[in-house]
């Protein structure tokens, strides 16, 4: 089993780095999670957190 947060669909890349901004999926303000099988885990990502603005 694993522990997956859920994160919104990628939206276009943002330029000039051509990484796609996420931000958390969220419902009634609490954060998306849940345990699911790892057999059900497609892939991975990396995610870098995007500092000041």
């Amino acid at each position: 089993l694993a522990y997956v947060e859920w994160f919104t669909p990628f939206a276009k890349p943002v330029m000039p780095l051509r990484m796609s901004e996420v931000s958390y999926s969220s419902r009634n303000g609490r954060l998306m999670g849940e345990v699911i099988e790892v057999s059900s885990i497609r892939r991975s990502c990396h995610m870098v957190p995007k500092l000041g603005k």
